[in-house]
């Protein structure tokens, strides 16, 4: 696998990546606000203006073949979005993209997420830890603060 910054070329497929997943998955989590809310913040569009910014770094994930595997979003020290395709998940990929992120230096020593009601098993799966005892929400979009601890991640042995 390998992982590098978003290629142009590549906004629609991770614009339409993270949308299927959200109406596949998240539906049911959200108000209509808050999908709305993801709607528009995921548009190609909206991604393209967030590329631009000083302190955003988009990702993507190809696999040894050269499909579009997953994307994700980091804001300094900060999990704005990881999404992976159905077919290749349980792959170990956010494993091997923390590993990533802390042997590049690209991250101090935590990170964080608002991990979605969905996906906060996965982000403790992972070492992360609930900033507080209740869910938050803002937008119609209801979270998890959580953070990690970066100094005791092992190396993952690669898919």
């Amino acid at each position: 696998m390998k992982i590098e910054q978003l290629k142009e070329n590549n906004i629609q497929i991770a614009s339409e990546l993270v949308l299927s997943i959200l109406h596949a998955e998240f539906i049911n989590i959200f108000s209509n606000k808050g999908m709305n809310t993801l709607i528009d913040f995921y548009s190609i569009e909206k991604i393209k203006d967030r590329i631009k910014e000083e302190d955003t770094i988009f990702y993507q994930f190809i696999n040894k073949e050269g499909f579009f595997m997953g994307v994700a979003e980091m804001e300094n020290n900060h999990i704005v979005t990881l999404f992976i395709d159905n077919s290749y998940r349980n792959q170990k990929i956010a494993t091997i993209f923390f590993y990533y992120l802390i042997e590049n230096k690209l991250v101090k020593d935590t990170i964080s997420v608002y991990a979605t009601p969905i996906t906060i098993n996965f982000y403790k799966k992972h070492g992360f830890e609930p900033k507080s005892v209740n869910l938050k929400e803002e937008h119609g979009i209801v979270f998890m603060p959580m953070i990690k601890n970066l100094n005791h991640i092992p190396s993952p042995s690669s898919p």
